[in-house]
């Protein structure tokens, strides 16, 4: 089956990079995309795969948790934020993807600015 994983986050944002990490981290089969924030382009990227995996930091969530990805009419896929399901109605709709969508849902609680380390010795 080809399947891919999109994670979703900035790594520079402490938690907020926890898919990334994540992602890099785990022995899984299949392509693998890293990306800041959905965009409505996505949409053509995930329609030739059978299977989607979203992996996203959620400060709802207390462990990770995995649930399916609806493609219910969602937020406009034109606003500033493009959920999961909006970019999957995008993906069946305009390209004819017929797989299924996951979300994983990744616990995160700190969001600053994460400031490399040799950053930080040049700064002294």
């Amino acid at each position: 089956m080809n399947r891919l994983f999109v994670a979703i986050g900035n790594p520079l944002r402490g938690d907020d990079g926890v898919a990334w990490r994540v992602l890099d981290r785990l022995r899984l089969s299949g392509d693998r995309l890293h990306l800041h924030q959905l965009t409505p382009e996505v949409a053509a990227e995930i329609a030739p795969y059978a299977e989607v995996v979203f992996l996203d930091a959620d400060v709802e969530a207390e462990v990770p948790v995995v649930e399916p990805v609806g493609d219910a009419t969602a937020a406009s896929a034109f606003t500033h934020h493009v959920s999961p399901a909006a970019v999957v109605r995008a993906a069946r709709l305009w390209f004819g993807f017929a797989g299924n969508a996951w979300l994983c849902r990744l616990p995160a609680r700190d969001f600053e600015p994460v400031v490399p380390s040799s950053e930080v010795q040049l700064l002294r």
